[in-house]
């Protein structure tokens, strides 16, 4: 047999493994909210919308919340992906700046950091949107 001649099956084996060389690096390089948001423990907000960035890898809203004297805080609610988003209708213009919203998710562990991940979002017509990386819902906990 020729040196030069290529069978099927190396062909084959060689798009596979060029395959599987480009979807590994995507894949590895996603990383987990473990370390950064407390995924044992819930905390609720209610606020007003400021801005919603919807952008990868995470798309974050930004709700005024006043903290026990009444003095506004910013707190920032990180989502799924937008491709994950959606799969549920969650889109750019899904959050209204002015808007109020009752939020529900995993806090920072950082003590100082005012923010949450895994959100669930009731709006003020009592529209629940739920991030896809919860499971059940979520909205109701913790009202």
């Amino acid at each position: 047999m020729d040196r030069n001649t290529t069978t099927p099956a190396t062909t084959l084996a060689a798009v596979l493994a060029l395959a599987g060389a480009l979807f590994a690096v995507p894949a590895g390089a996603h990383h987990s909210q473990a370390p950064y948001f407390d995924q044992e423990r819930d905390v609720r907000i209610e606020g007003v919308v400021q801005r919603f960035d919807f952008r990868n890898p995470h798309p974050v809203l930004y709700v005024e919340v006043p903290d026990e004297h009444g003095n506004p805080q910013v707190w920032s609610l990180q989502f799924a992906s937008i491709a994950i988003l959606a799969r549920v209708g969650i889109k750019a213009d899904t959050f209204a700046p002015g808007e109020r919203i009752v939020a529900v998710g995993h806090p920072a562990r950082n003590p100082n950091a005012l923010g949450m991940a895994s959100v669930a979002v009731t709006k003020e017509d009592g529209t629940e949107l739920v991030d896809p990386l919860r499971s059940g819902s979520f909205a109701q906990k913790g009202r």
